[in-house]
């Protein structure tokens, strides 16, 4: 699978979505609890959308040109218990009850390695 020229394997993705299921599970996270993803589509964003799954949540996906303020009215209005994006630490700020995972640092592939972070 290739986005955008990045390349994964689909051991390397399924591997990304057991490390968030996992870390969302060791969070809290709940059957049924809401999950939001904010950011431009990537094998990493793919990964963390099946690891939401993974995990038995229920994934809220809120689109990547929306501003922090229509993210923070949808993630309110929505009730998610968290956020996986590239801006976690702007939603750590803002909206501080939430929990924000940022998949462009904690969960990546090294193509050479398989799943690295």
């Amino acid at each position: 699978m290739r986005i955008d020229g990045v390349g994964a394997t689909y051991r390397e993705r399924d591997d990304i979505a057991i490390q968030v299921a996992g870390r969302l599970v060791d969070d809290g996270i709940v059957a049924g609890d809401r999950v939001a993803i904010y950011g431009q589509i990537s094998v990493q964003l793919l990964g963390a959308v099946l690891g939401i799954f993974k995990a038995g949540a229920v994934l809220v996906g809120v689109h990547h040109t929306f501003g922090l303020r229509k993210l923070m009215f949808e993630l309110q209005d929505s009730g998610a218990r968290a956020v996986i994006t590239d801006r976690a630490s702007e939603v750590r700020e803002t909206r501080p009850g939430v929990a924000a995972y940022d998949y462009g640092e904690e969960y990546h592939c090294d193509h050479r390695a398989g799943l690295a972070g």
